[in-house]
């Protein structure tokens, strides 16, 4: 049933962290280099801020419509057609869109490092049934799951920044500010858009949470973990790597782990934070397609959402493989397009629909 199951702040929590650092972490450090050079850890800073009101208003969201999702409330508060129109350009217009684009991303980095020469099509079904088989267990399994794995995934991490300390260089931030604060602002950009603003599919989530009180203090301290880890993991690959080597890795956190060597017994151990970015992106790519398949049978006003995951997951992967982004396309939607496109779709419509029910003095304080 859809809106039965709930989770705990905790679970919640961890789900905001690895939505938002997801595959991210692997590859936009390299592109907030091309915009901003060595500047780039002050472009996750500023992407941090700028996207912080988006945060509050998901939050606010939240906090007048507590039991009920984002596509419900939308029709509540702007009738039945428009808010029907707002729900399906945020769910197709975004979620979707990015459902393709991050299944992209991880069967692009898999086919490139590991499995050389697998057709990334085999790549897309495999991991596509792996998201259908935990969208159908539910939402409370798949969170329990990610609570049980996410102290590996701290080691694994604590592990790699400890193994890089001999290879930072902090001659490699200077000089700080070269060329103004324009490259900086431009760097922010496609970070806002990808992934920092895309925590509005989470106006899905809200209502799955098993207690009301502390959900905004949860979401804001998730939110800027994910962001101290993005900032972290930037500001560590221009230390190692400079900024010229950033800018021209593809996956330049990648990069920065296969120069780790410490004595003659640990080295190459890549594999560590490669297992890291494939759970957080798997966790990611979860949690949007159980955003868009609940969106789905809320909008179908369908009881049970399960009979939609098989043939909505079919239709991604035949998606992603006909629209086929390469990467050089991504890198410049990303940097170009997503963070305008993301702008209006997690940011403005949210925005609007809360304006609208403060001037109607609409609100859901008691559960259905």
């Amino acid at each position: 049933m859809t809106g039965k199951e709930k989770i705990s702040l905790q679970q919640f929590m961890l789900l905001v962290i690895l939505f938002n650092v997801g595959s991210a972490i692997i590859f936009m450090p390299s592109i907030v280099t091309m915009e901003a050079n060595r500047d780039a850890w002050l472009s996750v800073i500023l992407a941090i801020a700028l996207t912080f009101p988006a945060i509050i208003v998901f939050h606010h969201l939240a906090k007048r419509f507590p039991f009920l999702t984002m596509v419900e409330y939308s029709e509540m508060v702007l009738g039945k057609w428009i808010g029907k129109l707002f729900s399906l350009m945020f769910l197709f217009g975004y979620i979707a869109l990015e459902v393709c684009l991050t299944l992209f991303n991880i069967g692009s980095f898999l086919t490139t490092h590991f499995l050389i020469g697998t057709p990334i099509e085999a790549v897309y079904i495999v991991l596509m049934t792996g998201i259908i088989i935990a969208c159908r267990l539910g939402l409370e399994v798949f969170s329990r799951t990610t609570q049980i794995i996410i102290p590996i995934l701290i080691i694994l991490v604590f592990s790699f920044f400890l193994s890089t300390i001999p290879l930072v260089k902090f001659q490699q931030l200077q000089p700080i500010l070269e060329d103004g604060i324009g490259p900086v602002i431009s760097g922010s950009l496609p970070l806002i858009g990808f992934p920092l603003i895309g925590s509005a599919a989470f106006l899905m989530i809200f209502p799955n949470l098993n207690q009301t009180e502390n959900r905004g203090r949860t979401f804001y301290i998730a939110y800027f973990i994910a962001g101290f880890l993005l900032f972290l993991m930037t500001i560590l690959c221009i230390l190692v790597l400079g900024a010229d080597g950033t800018r021209n890795s593809l996956f330049p956190t990648y990069e920065v782990a296969t120069k780790i060597k410490i004595g003659q017994f640990i080295q190459r151990i890549e594999a560590l934070i490669s297992a890291f970015w494939f759970v957080s992106t798997f966790v990611r790519l979860i949690i949007l397609y159980y955003v868009l398949v609940i969106g789905i049978a809320k909008l179908a006003q369908v009881k049970q959402y399960k009979p939609f995951t098989l043939p909505l997951g079919m239709w991604i992967v035949a998606v992603t493989i006909i629209i086929d982004p390469s990467n050089d396309f991504l890198i410049q939607f990303d940097k170009d397009i997503l963070w305008l496109h993301a702008f209006i779709l997690c940011f403005v419509l949210p925005m609007v629909i809360l304006v609208v029910a403060k001037w109607r003095k609409l609100t859901n304080e008691k559960e259905k």
